[in-house]
């Protein structure tokens, strides 16, 4: 921690809630705009449906003044998404007081949302909301157990930062450290394209950068060939971009193997430079989800085979509930899908979720 850092936290622990994190007197100040990814750019979470929401609902307000609530399990995996300023935690709510949610993360202190637009980034606990810190509106958040992180521009190249929410201290930022593996320049590639309980990881020009959230250790993961770019890394999978596998083009590309990534499996192909897709991985790797320019997503195991799927079909994914199993929005139902012998079998959790003229926020994680 700078001293910079620890005079701030000194001065403002008296106050009613946690400070806000100041990035701009924390660390080198610059360009506030935030770039999204082209690359592993998050899915639209924004979505439209007919509905009247299911009855029957715990709820909790998070921004009055009403008596305090037990503290939820936050470390549970529930469907959980967020309609209009309503954060759907399984069978219990949350109002946050905002009209309508932009992005939804959970994290083992609560949930991180952003409003539609917004940029201030918040976290509420189910009985109190406190601001986290100022960022770019169209940032995309990424978040587990006690830590989230989030990547923005600097003059010349970007800067990442990734914050110990539960001590309320920055435990990770570049471009203002360097490692024994590539010297840092004002152009060095270090977006977040992963993040879990233990590491962070950032798209470096030799492989994946994984650091140790606890000890702060760098490991770089390299990956064989020529990778254009990372797009997602956890639980020990990798995905890429890299020259076409015996195709033209380029392949989305997954490996595996911990520090020594094995087989690289083709994904998906493409000649546009201008192609996205958002990427999640199940909670040990086994399996995970590609949904290509805002497409309905496809599901992989890890040696790359698409799974068929059964049932209903998810059109935006949602987040994993297991290695296994995930959430899903399928039309204007809420789904909840089961993978086994590689077939996806997805059933109806709540018809008509969303009403007509609200949005929705599918929580990321």
């Amino acid at each position: 921690m700078t001293d910079l850092l620890k005079d701030t936290l000194t001065a403002r622990a008296a106050g009613s809630e946690p400070p806000p994190l100041d990035l701009d007197a924390l660390m080198a100040t610059g360009d506030r705009r935030i770039r999204r990814r082209r690359i592993g750019a998050a899915l639209g979470t924004a979505f439209v449906a007919a509905a009247v929401v299911a009855a029957g609902l715990v709820a909790v307000r998070a921004t009055g003044d009403q008596a305090p609530v037990a503290g939820l399990p936050f470390e549970e995996r529930r469907p959980t998404y967020a309609v209009g300023g309503v954060i759907h935690f399984g069978d219990t709510t949350i109002d946050t007081g905002i009209k309508e949610l932009g992005q939804l993360a959970r994290t083992n202190l609560g949930f991180l949302y952003l409003e539609l637009n917004g940029t201030t980034l918040y976290l509420t606990d189910g009985r109190s909301s406190h601001t986290v810190a100022e960022v770019h509106s169209g940032t995309e958040l990424f978040a587990a157990g006690d830590f989230a992180g989030w990547t923005e521009p600097i003059q010349g190249g970007t800067r990442t930062v990734v914050v110990n929410l539960r001590t309320n201290q920055i435990v990770h930022s570049t471009p203002t450290r360097t490692d024994d593996f590539e010297p840092l320049t004002p152009s060095s590639r270090r977006t977040l394209v992963g993040l879990d309980d233990r590491y962070a990881y950032f798209d470096s020009a030799k492989g994946v950068l994984r650091v140790d959230l606890h000890s702060t250790k760098s490991t770089l993961i390299p990956l064989s060939g020529v990778p254009v770019q990372s797009v997602a890394a956890s639980a020990g999978r990798y995905v890429f971009v890299s020259p076409g596998l015996g195709t033209t083009g380029r392949s989305l590309v997954l490996r595996g193997g911990g520090a020594s990534p094995g087989t690289p499996y083709a994904l998906e192909a493409f000649k546009d430079s201008a192609w996205q897709a958002a990427v999640r991985i199940s909670t040990n790797g086994s399996y995970l989800s590609v949904a290509p320019n805002g497409d309905a997503p496809n599901l992989y195991d890890a040696t790359g085979i698409r799974l068929a799927v059964s049932g209903p079909e998810p059109r935006v994914f949602g987040h994993w509930l297991s290695d296994s199993t995930f959430v899903a929005a399928g039309g204007s139902d809420l789904l909840t899908c089961a993978v086994a012998t590689q077939v996806v079998t997805c059933q109806v959790t709540a018809h008509d979720f969303v009403p007509r003229d609200q949005m929705l926020a599918l929580s990321t994680n």
